[in-house]
């Protein structure tokens, strides 16, 4: 099935790029793809809500085809969601037993949405713009499929999702890194001009950016490479629990194959964030046991980590500037690895927004200004200088790069508070399990990695990381009460 799995994928992109030409195939494509997830939903949830993962995976904004009726778009993980949503409320009316009633996290959730009503009544409230307040509100909807995702799992235990696990969720960490490498080959070796089609329909298609990096590099960087981010995690975590109970080193092991790929996607993106956010839960998976360990056991661990670390990167370097004949290297494209540890636009633009942003959480402390809440900064960052009023670079923005920063300046420290509350529950209960020796707790590390990255990249409040957070979280607390 992983191998049906991945071939799917390959054809969802084709399909993708046809319907990016074509709006009535991609309309006819949508609307397919939403009647069948539902059709296999019903006969099947758990393989239902594991193919919901697969897109967060593979569709990074959701937007690989879309439905167009007149001016209306509807992009395939708007029509999943509603259909998925549409399935959940039909579930919960037909059952008062319904998991949602009883389950432990179920309190957790109910403050999690408060928070969020809260946000959006004392946006209206604060006269924030109605505009702001919508699209910064509709980021979080995803949360509200917690019961769908609960339900799938009391359905399927433990066994049968670690199974979806291998049979779809690997194929398509797998499909996101030959997608990745793919286009880095094709932009460090042909033509920018002659590929302008591909990078339009990977940009329209939400799929995320492609942009020179130097020393005949490109930087090809996906919102989706957060789950390679997740998965290079869970890997590590395996290697670690490995070594504990077996003598030899497995670098034939299928598992490191699937870490080494989650690697070369990551260090491909060329993202700070992500790198920041992986390397706290590798760091962290050792730590968390070592006073019970041997040093052996850490050592390989270490050994094997930076081998599989540098492999990964020397793939990269060698996919963007080895041809035949085979030419040198050089110093350049060591460079850009060198460069996304300084300060560059992007990550000057952080930083002009900081203080701002710090000065309004202060006016702001407890009650927070609500969803929509716009902070104005001064940014050197082409892109805002560009996109600002007579090119000043001074910018209005309810976005904001800062992500735990922004759930305190729209929510408030009471709210911070409340819906930090929600997202730590998964993590305490499975770092308890890590520590207890139980692989469950892997799901926690993951999760580490992703609160992590939320700190300069704002993940928690969009459906790729709220879906990590549902799926990861309810395997987790599941495990807890196996």
């Amino acid at each position: 099935m992983g191998a049906l799995v991945f071939v799917l994928l390959f054809l969802l992109d084709i399909f993708s790029a046809i319907g990016w030409w074509s709006l009535g195939f991609s309309s006819v494509l949508t609307a397919v793809s939403v009647l069948a997830w539902v059709l296999v939903a019903i006969k099947n949830l758990p393989l239902g809500v594991s193919l919901l993962l697969v897109e967060l995976i593979v569709g990074s904004f959701g937007r690989l085809t879309e439905f167009t009726f007149g001016s209306t778009e509807i992009s395939l993980r708007l029509g999943l969601f509603i259909a998925a949503f549409g399935l959940m409320l039909y579930q919960i009316a037909s059952d008062r037993q319904h998991i949602i009633f009883r389950h432990s996290w179920r309190w957790w959730f109910a403050g999690a949405l408060a928070v969020l009503v809260w946000a959006a009544a004392w946006s209206y409230y604060n006269w924030n713009s109605l505009n702001d307040l919508f699209l910064d509100a509709n980021g979080y909807l995803y949360i509200l499929l917690l019961p769908l995702f609960l339900q799938a799992f009391e359905q399927a235990g433990q066994e049968k999702i670690l199974h979806y696990a291998r049979v779809v969720f690997i194929p398509a960490i797998i499909w996101l890194s030959v997608r990745t490498i793919v286009l880095l080959y094709l932009f460090t070796h042909f033509s920018a001009e002659a590929l302008v089609p591909v990078y339009q329909w990977y940009r329209d298609s939400g799929l995320g950016e492609i942009t020179p990096a130097g020393g005949g590099f490109f930087r090809v960087f996906s919102q989706s490479h957060i789950y390679a981010s997740l998965a290079s995690v869970i890997g590590f975590a395996w290697l670690w629990r490995y070594l504990g109970q077996n003598s030899k080193i497995p670098l034939l092991h299928p598992m490191i194959f699937f870490t080494l790929t989650s690697l070369i996607t990551l260090i491909a993106s060329l993202s700070r964030s992500l790198w920041l956010g992986a390397a706290a839960a590798w760091f962290l998976i050792p730590l968390l046991a070592l006073p019970g360990k041997k040093l052996i056991s850490l050592t390989k661990y270490l050994l094997i980590s930076i081998i599989l670390i540098a492999s990964a990167a020397g793939m990269v370097l060698a996919v963007a500037r080895v041809n035949w004949p085979v030419k040198s290297l050089g110093s350049a494209s060591a460079q850009v690895f060198a460069n996304r540890f300084g300060t560059e636009p992007a990550g000057q633009a952080r930083l002009a927004l900081l203080k701002p942003l710090a000065e309004a959480i202060k006016h702001n402390f407890i009650l927070g200004r609500g969803f929509g809440a716009t902070v104005l900064y001064y940014s050197t960052d082409p892109r805002a200088v560009a996109g600002s009023a007579g090119g000043s670079g001074f910018t209005l923005t309810y976005a904001f790069e800062w992500g735990w920063l922004d759930f305190w300046y729209k929510f408030g420290l009471i709210g911070l508070l409340v819906f930090t509350a929600w997202l730590a529950v998964p993590v305490m209960r499975g770092l308890k399990l890590w520590h207890n020796q139980n692989p469950a707790g892997a799901g926690a590390l993951a999760l580490v990695a992703l609160y992590v990255t939320h700190l300069t990249t704002p993940y928690l409040n969009h459906p790729l990381g709220l879906g990590a957070v549902l799926a990861l979280g309810t395997f987790v607390i599941s495990s807890v009460r196996k």
